[in-house]
């Protein structure tokens, strides 16, 4: 069963894109929570995946209220992702009591700020697909 979730590129840019997020997946609820309140789409609905596979997962790691939706084809904006893992690193470096594991969390998110960064001046769209 996945445990994580990984950035995916629509296109390949230079610069290893690999990006595994463990420690922002088991607390994805939370941070989409976090995303609403501070105004900012949720990492969820940034994720893609078959329904099925998606809903397993779900059970699985606890998401049932995370902002998953899994239509179309997947792919958004790099900006828009940068948007919101920016501002979820600010939320959580001003308060590191808001998760368990805040110190993992960032460090993953700020490796996906780094390739959304470039993927966004390169015009690469993004989606985070499930690490199964």
């Amino acid at each position: 069963m996945s445990e994580a979730l990984y950035l995916a590129l629509e296109e390949d840019i230079d610069l290893d894109s690999y990006v595994q997020i463990e420690a922002t997946a088991k607390a994805l609820n939370k941070i989409d929570r976090l995303a609403r309140e501070i105004g900012v789409t949720a990492l969820g609905q940034f994720v893609y995946g078959n329904e099925d596979d998606y809903a397993d997962v779900a059970e699985h790691e606890g998401w049932a209220g995370s902002d998953y939706t899994g239509t179309g084809d997947g792919w958004h904006d790099a900006g828009d992702g940068l948007e919101s893992v920016q501002s979820l690193i600010g939320y959580i470096e001003s308060d590191p009591n808001c998760l368990k594991r805040p110190k993992a969390t960032l460090t993953e998110l700020r490796a996906v700020e780094a390739v959304l960064k470039d993927a966004n001046q390169q015009g690469v769209r993004f989606r985070f697909e499930l690490d199964e």
